[in-house]
């Protein structure tokens, strides 16, 4: 009777541990994942002239004036569309002002940055031209060794908050046998007027600082912002991991956001020299691996976007000038204390670099035929898991 009362016990622990992990791994099918947690919800154009890019890395939404404000690198010029109706109703030469410009970012209607590498100088001017204020970039130590220099872009924004002016930067993946602090490789620029400071703030993950990682691609990090808790929030392409600095406390963590399609991205990693791989040999490593492409805070809905775009097996490197366009892109978002509430798997052929968010929702730049009309895919989020 004891052998019996024995055996149906251990039946019984079986049964519970067996229907245990049959809950857990039913929690990781991707049905269950809210793949639906995006939804297409329509299309938004912009008409071009024919001096206008639609490829510019410094769009920017500019919510009081309901406009929305373009770089175009080939003439040095923001254009501003009127973004109801997605018609040009302005444009700012920036060309003949200031020399050998470098970076354009429309923070809005009357604040416009210039930043010339020449002169490692940024200029902040109103539109009719004139100069608000410029300050020299103050590198110090830093230009012996590597370039470092602000980007200004739709993944790099400008940030003001508390008197203070925010800019990304970053330089090549380069001298790892010299540099080998995180602080040595900073992320943001702090620019402080009331005394006229430059500070640097942050670094990159661990693996960035001791590896040439031998293709110029993934040294590029990406930013965004929330106002409502004063975190600068940077994610970097090669790592699972965001880092979240608050400007308040100047407390720092890092926290996963890791894509549910992969684990981990293989890296080529080099030796300490600087003779790394060629540059087609460099993108078609990128091409064939996934990587983070941009992270995004939309303060309308309280969520962070993170795009992931993911590899192809074969890239196709004779049609180079299209070939990003081949990765398959999903979106994965989270909440304000980064939770993920799912992942959107979206076709190819959209260009994560010139995205923006309005109160409609999440805008993606899509791959068309049309050279005289920008096209915006407009992402929602899922009724079902609005916060």
């Amino acid at each position: 009777m004891k052998d019996l009362l024995s055996l149906t016990l251990m039946l019984l622990v079986f049964a519970a541990s067996s229907c245990q992990w049959k809950s857990k791994a039913k929690q990781k099918q991707p049905d269950d994942f809210h793949q639906d947690i995006l939804l297409m919800k329509g299309e938004k154009n912009f008409y071009l002239d024919d001096e206008t890019s639609n490829w510019s890395l410094s769009l920017h939404y500019l919510e009081k004036d309901s406009a929305l404000a373009f770089y175009t690198d080939y003439n040095k010029t923001v254009n501003v569309f009127d973004y109801r109706t997605g018609h040009l109703t302005d444009k700012v030469d920036v060309g003949d002002r200031v020399k050998n410009v470098h970076e354009v970012f429309a923070y809005n209607l009357d604040s416009i940055f210039i930043y010339s590498f020449a002169q490692t100088t940024i200029f902040l001017e109103r539109k009719d031209g004139s100069t608000v204020w410029k300050f020299p970039i103050d590198m110090g130590d830093y230009l012996k060794t590597f370039t470092l220099m602000p980007y200004l872009s739709t993944m790099r924004p400008v940030i003001y908050y508390k008197q203070n002016w925010y800019f990304m930067c970053s330089g090549l993946g380069e001298y790892p046998d010299i540099v080998t602090k995180r602080e040595e490789r900073p992320t943001w620029m702090c620019y402080h007027p009331a005394n006229k400071k430059v500070s640097f703030l942050s670094g990159f993950p661990e693996f960035y600082i001791h590896n040439n990682m031998g293709t110029y691609q993934y040294w590029r990090p990406s930013g965004t912002f929330n106002p409502s808790r004063g975190e600068l929030v940077t994610s970097f392409k090669a790592s699972n991991q965001v880092n979240v600095l608050n400007l308040d406390n100047q407390e720092e963590r890092w926290v996963s956001l890791k894509s549910h399609y992969f684990d981990t991205i293989p890296l080529p990693f080099k030796g300490k020299d600087r003779d790394y791989e060629s540059q087609q040999e460099s993108y078609y490593h990128y091409l064939k691996y996934p990587s983070y492409e941009g992270i995004f805070y939309d303060k309308y809905r309280h969520v962070y976007y993170r795009f992931i775009l993911h590899g192809v097996e074969k890239p196709d490197l004779t049609k180079r000038a299209k070939a990003y366009f081949d990765k398959k892109m999903s979106i994965l978002v989270a909440d304000e204390d980064f939770n993920i509430l799912g992942e959107t798997p979206v076709y190819s052929g959209y260009y994560v670099p010139v995205t923006f968010v309005t109160p409609e929702g999440l805008h993606v730049l899509k791959l068309t035929n049309d050279e005289n009309v920008a096209t915006f895919t407009v992402f929602q989020l899922n009724p079902k898991y609005r916060l």
